[in-house]
């Protein structure tokens, strides 16, 4: 690579790095808690949480080269990098491991589409609770739900989600830092395509003084 090469790369790279920064950032502000409550409702959270995820897969595919439908994307980059051991969030939730990547999909959907919880999916009634909630509570709340109902009832936290996702965020990154030893040529290309999908989609903040 030549010396024109590189400093044009970097430019990208950095770019595609200040956009996901800036995103995960201004997502994660949502989940402030003040005087004891959050800013914000549960499903207003919930959908920030999975734009973000649209943004790492988004940003997967790209680097990857490759062209899928979000049906198959979404639930590919959940099940690469969230629902693994490796992802401290989901390893340390029992509720999450109840959960496939394709409920998570339609979870999605409703949310997004409909602002609204899609209740059933595969036998599994799903459920959200608000952040402020203890551990304790939601076990107690849970073992509860399953014995009136004799079927499987996961309650989850928008911030499990959230938590989940940014451990997988975090893994993605990983494994582009370990394929530019690898293969230097293709992560190049594969910035450049991120790079490419950030600037026809992404938006700048604009920084007054």
């Amino acid at each position: 690579m030549s010396p024109e090469e590189k400093k044009k790369h970097d430019e990208r790279e950095k770019q595609v790095l200040t956009f996901l920064t800036q995103s995960t950032e201004e997502i994660n502000q949502a989940f402030s808690i003040i005087e004891g409550k959050s800013i914000i409702n549960d499903r207003p959270k919930l959908i920030l949480v999975f734009t973000a995820l649209d943004i790492f897969y988004t940003y997967w595919q790209e680097y990857l080269g490759e062209k899928v439908s979000q049906k198959v994307g979404f639930p590919s980059w959940i099940d690469s990098f969230c629902f693994v051991e490796e992802n401290n969030a989901y390893q340390s939730n029992q509720c999450l491991k109840k959960v496939t990547s394709r409920q998570l999909y339609e979870l999605r959907n409703s949310l997004v589409h409909f602002y609204g919880l899609r209740r059933k999916t595969d036998n599994i009634n799903l459920m959200v609770i608000s952040d402020l909630k203890d551990k304790k509570y939601i076990d107690e709340l849970t073992q509860k739900f399953d014995e009136k109902t004799k079927e499987v009832n996961v309650i989850l936290q928008p911030k499990f989600l959230r938590d989940l996702i940014w451990e997988g965020g975090i893994l993605m990154m990983e494994k582009m830092i370990n394929n530019l030893k690898i293969s230097p040529k293709k992560h190049v290309e594969g910035i450049k395509n991120i790079h490419t999908e950030v600037i026809e989609r992404g938006a700048a903040r604009i920084e007054f003084e």
